[in-house]
């Protein structure tokens, strides 16, 4: 999975409803045609998560870009769509110090704090792109647990030693629904493309579902081995049957054979019909 998991959680508060898999759509994804959905189900105070452990030891300092699109199918109460979570560490000894927040909600250019880009509303049944690195973010050291915001440049300033690290749970760089009973209980969420930029390199993330066809060509099945190819969708066209069209050729020296033992047999009952007939 390109270094990403998938991690649920109860929240302190069992049972787990929270659920992450692989989907088709919904709708039109922005790359491909599939995406990761997040299920939080009845126990909002639980989650459901995609972590990358990848880019621990990556200085805050040299994220150069932070996005990724999101779409919300079944809202919770306050304008709830998946979000960003950074495990930082901010004294270089290997251990989380801090957590960084870029909710959706907060991205309208409404909000106290460092001035940030109108990004729009929420919205329910549209894909949406969120450019995280952009965007405004809370720090759970604040202790305000949300607004006002600060922008990355502006906390790498007064922390020009943060590094992401992983935790215990899992990697640093999280997206996450839930951890909000009551705001997030049964919320419905999926997420594609995420974007990773660094100093070193930019990737850009596309979560598909298994056996699901990309639109590229897709290669026919092996008569008798019907799962060496995914099965085609009703967008792709392709198809996975052997060419009937037309009938196998037999090759010439197949006919040639036939033909001259067809010879030899004739001349042989025309022998014995002869010998009878003296």
């Amino acid at each position: 999975m390109d270094g990403w998991a998938i991690t649920t959680s109860d929240g302190g508060t069992p049972p787990t409803t929270a659920s992450a898999t692989f989907v088709a759509g919904p709708g039109t994804p922005p790359l491909g045609t599939g995406s990761v959905q997040l299920s939080v189900g009845a126990n909002g105070a639980g989650a459901a998560e995609i972590r990358n452990a990848d880019y621990a030891g990556t200085s805050l300092a040299d994220l150069t870009g932070l996005s990724y699109s999101a779409y919300v199918s079944v809202p919770g109460s306050g304008g709830q769509a998946p979000y960003i979570i950074l495990a930082v560490d901010l004294d270089d000894d290997g251990a989380s110090d801090d957590l960084l927040f870029f909710e959706p909600v907060y991205q309208d250019g409404t909000y106290s704090g460092d001035p940030v880009p109108d990004q729009g509303d929420v919205t329910t049944g549209a894909w949406q792109e969120w450019d995280a690195a952009a965007g405004g973010w809370w720090s759970l050291n604040a202790g305000t647990f949300g607004p006002p915001l600060v922008t990355l440049d502006s906390y790498v300033a007064s922390n020009p030693d943060a590094t992401l690290v992983n935790q215990s749970s899992g990697g640093g760089l999280r997206i996450v629904a839930g951890f909000g009973a009551g705001a997030w209980d049964n919320f419905v969420g999926n997420v594609d493309a995420v974007v990773v930029g660094t100093t070193a390199h930019t990737t850009t993330y596309d979560f598909e579902v298994a056996g699901v066809p990309t639109p590229t060509p897709t290669p026919s099945a092996t008569p008798g081995d019907e799962t060496s190819s995914p099965s085609p969708t009703p967008s792709d066209g392709a198809s996975t049957l052997p060419d009937t069209s037309a009938p196998d050729a037999t090759p010439f020296a197949a006919w040639l054979i036939a033909f001259g033992i067809l010879a030899i047999l004739v001349a042989a009952v025309s022998r014995r019909l002869r010998g009878q007939a003296t």
